[in-house]
């Protein structure tokens, strides 16, 4: 006597042949793909792959922010905004400029900025507040 295939055998065989085939086709998509952009917002990995040097212009209001962004990460990195901020004796945020840093960062170099329009302040803080580093896929 013949045994009968069991319907529920049959149709979780043939799930794991697509699962298969879209695990292939995301294999492929990784592989194949040009280098994509990883998006980045502020926090420890910006202080880790940049540095800042700035000075304040000395002078009348309103002041000016000059410097020099160091990307010293292994890849390039593009999109990069500044926060820089304008504080008070007691700390306090007085003021508060976003800008945006020109260009891309090659790896391992440097690129200047200019930040223009700030209020007289007892001091003042500039930090990277986003960026996106380009990685380029490679082979396995």
């Amino acid at each position: 006597m013949r045994k009968r295939e069991d319907a529920r055998t049959v149709k979780i065989a043939g799930s794991s042949c697509a699962v298969c085939a879209w695990l292939l086709v995301v294999v492929i998509a990784v592989v194949v793909l040009p280098p994509m952009a990883r998006a980045q917002n502020f926090g420890s990995s910006s202080q880790r792959w940049f540095r800042l040097e700035w000075t304040v212009s000395a002078g009348a209001a309103p002041r000016r922010i000059t410097g020099w962004i160091y990307n010293d990460y292994g890849t390039s990195a593009g999109d990069v905004q500044l926060l820089v901020e304008a504080r008070d004796s007691r700390d306090a945020v007085v003021g508060r400029r976003y800008q945006w840093v020109p260009g891309s960062l090659p790896p391992l170099s440097r690129t200047y900025f200019d930040v223009r329009g700030l209020p007289v302040a007892d001091s003042y803080r500039v930090t990277v507040h986003s960026f996106n580093i380009y990685e380029a896929l490679g082979w396995f």
